[in-house]
Formats: structure tokens, sequence, C-alpha cells
């Protein structure tokens, strides 16, 4: 039901109006449907004010608010992502809770305490070789100021080839493919 028949039938009782044709009827269609335009614009709005419910430029002002650069790409991961990060606050500091939340921005992570006062190693599980500059300062924005985070990441680096081949003869013996080299840790 539309705001014209809403109209029709608050003014229906009265006896005043003619509902059905002329001038009356004219304008509460008109009425109703400007009613109507608003009432659509209003509902969009509503959804988007809310970050449960955003889809559009709502979720798009979220994350313009939220520190981060790293988000996922659907709609329902965007706004879990988010979800998760207003829900991070003083006590959210254990490294489990640290953990779901880099997961919950797309980046996969463990992070284990070291015997030094306020560092952590952050050991990236899901990306290969050296991270993007812009997922460890979304990272390091996640993580609690007072900590000092040390990147880590799977695969090999080019201290561990020279380590594990002190010479390009045995790097060149060693039969490796280039996808097996990227695999060695």
């Amino acid at each position: 039901m539309g705001y014209r028949e809403y109209l029709a039938g608050l003014l229906a009782p009265m006896g005043v109006y003619k509902l059905d044709g002329g001038y009356g009827a004219g304008e509460l269609a008109a009425i109703g449907s400007a009613l109507d335009g608003v009432c659509l614009e209003t509902d969009t709005l509503l959804a988007e004010i809310f970050c449960q419910t955003a889809e559009d430029y709502g979720l798009t002002g979220y994350e313009n608010l939220m520190p981060i650069v790293y988000l996922k790409d659907t709609v329902t991961e965007r706004r879990n992502a988010l979800l998760r990060l207003l829900q991070v606050n003083d006590a959210y500091t254990t490294p489990a809770c640290l953990e779901d939340t880099l997961a919950a921005c797309g980046i996969p992570a463990e992070l284990t305490e070291t015997d030094t006062k306020y560092t952590v190693i952050v050991h990236f599980t899901g990306i290969r070789g050296e991270p993007e500059q812009r997922v460890r300062d979304t990272a390091e924005s996640i993580l609690p100021v007072h900590i000092n985070p040390i990147f880590t990441s799977p695969g090999v680096t080019w201290n561990r080839v020279e380590e594990l081949f002190p010479t390009w003869d045995e790097f060149d013996g060693c039969g490796y493919t280039v996808f097996e080299l990227l695999k060695l840790e």
C-alpha cells in the first residue's frame, strides 16, 4: 500500500473529498507519489546510517573513518570487517583477539609474544614473501600503540637463500623449481 491509499483511507471517513475522481483524486495521487519517494529515500538513508545494514555510501563512509586500508571485496565481508573493528576496545589486547581482528580485515596472521617487553612477532600466514607496506600499516594501526611488532611471513627470503646455498654452483645444482624454492622456509 502506497501513501496515496493511506491518505485516502484517512480522508474517506470525513466525506469531504472526492477520492475516486476530480481534483481531490489528483491531489492525493501527487502527494502520495511525493511521499512514496521520500519514504524510499528515508529507508535507504536508514539502511546506510547503520554499519550492520550499510551497503553503499554508508559503508564507504565507515571505511573512510576507520584507520584501515586492506579490506575485503564483498559487501558482507567489508561490513563484517568493520563490525569486528568497531568491537575492539581497551581490553581487546590478547593475541587471540588481535588475530581475529586482523583476520576480519583480510590479514591472516599469528601473533606470538616474545621475551622482550612490549614486542610481538606478527607472522603473516597467508602472505608469501614480504607483505606490502599497506598491509603492515594496517596491522600496526590495529595493534595497541605500545606494542612493537616484528613482521615475518612464510616463504624464502634472500638471506635464507644465501644461508642454504652459499655459492651459485650449489644453487644451480639443487634442482629446485622457482615454485619449490618459494615454499622453502
